[in-house]
């Protein structure tokens, strides 16, 4: 079991770092004794620590494989980004998880499966849950149907099938 946690600046509840761990008294340890060489964290932990504030470790998440970790920490780094936060993760989203190439095959098949599952009342996270993708990808699928004219902009199916092209 691997958790997804955030680590949270109690004097404004901002996030500033966003990790994966198999041990999370081990991880919170490493990063109250500054471990790694991540400066921008450590800086925040020792201007925390000046302060006599304990920064807060709050899990987000849990997931079974290391795949799955990866795939949600990133996902949770680009969604605090997307929000505003400071996030100091020394590695970029992009540089540990690169894009891989998809034919036409497997972006058809990606689409239908989202067109098929899709419900509505459904947030991204569990169509996501579903696919077996990341949330950034079930939405990205779902904004695909409704460029497409298959999903309504109010979240209705228009259609239970793909057109025979795609763009």
């Amino acid at each position: 079991m691997y958790a997804i946690y955030a680590l949270i600046d109690p004097r404004d509840n901002t996030v500033h770092y966003v990790g994966a761990t198999d041990d999370v008294y081990r991880r919170f340890q490493e990063h109250i004794n500054c471990c790694g060489r991540n400066f921008a964290k450590n800086a925040w932990i020792l201007e925390l620590r000046m302060a006599n504030r304990m920064l807060v470790m709050k899990i987000l998440e849990e997931v079974e494989s290391t795949e799955e970790a990866k795939v949600q920490e990133a996902y949770w780094i680009k969604h605090f980004e997307m929000l505003g936060e400071s996030i100091t993760n020394s590695h970029k989203v992009e540089k540990s998880f690169p894009r891989r190439d998809t034919s036409s095959l497997e972006k058809r098949e990606g689409l239908w499966r989202a067109l098929d599952a899709y419900q509505p009342e459904m947030s991204c996270r569990q169509l996501a849950r579903i696919l077996g993708v990341s949330p950034p990808t079930a939405g990205a699928r779902i904004r695909r149907l409704k460029t497409m004219g298959l999903i309504s902009q109010s979240g209705q199916k228009t259609a239970e099938e793909l057109p025979a092209e795609l763009d």
